[in-house]
């Protein structure tokens, strides 16, 4: 299992800010590429306070029809704008 600190995940079309999503696998984001896991049972838990103990990315995991996607904040900001 993997773990990854997000600023901004959309599961199903709801927004949450500051999560943990673990999920199955070894991979993880890189802030310029980010990460497509495909189909997978994953879990997204929101925080208030500070978490070190996972990897952080800048950016937003997306999680839709049970596909898990890891986006770079760049790349949701561009998508985001073109709406």
């Amino acid at each position: 299992m993997a773990s990854v600190r997000c600023h901004l995940a959309i599961v199903d079309g709801r927004k949450l800010r500051n999560v943990i999503v673990t999920y199955p696998g070894g991979a993880f984001p890189s802030a310029a590429e980010g990460l497509l896991v495909g189909q997978c049972i994953c879990s997204v838990k929101e925080f208030t306070v500070e978490c070190h103990s996972t990897v952080d990315f800048n950016g937003v995991a997306v999680i839709e029809n049970g596909s898990l996607s890891f986006l770079p904040l760049s790349v949701y900001l561009k998508t985001v704008s073109n709406v």
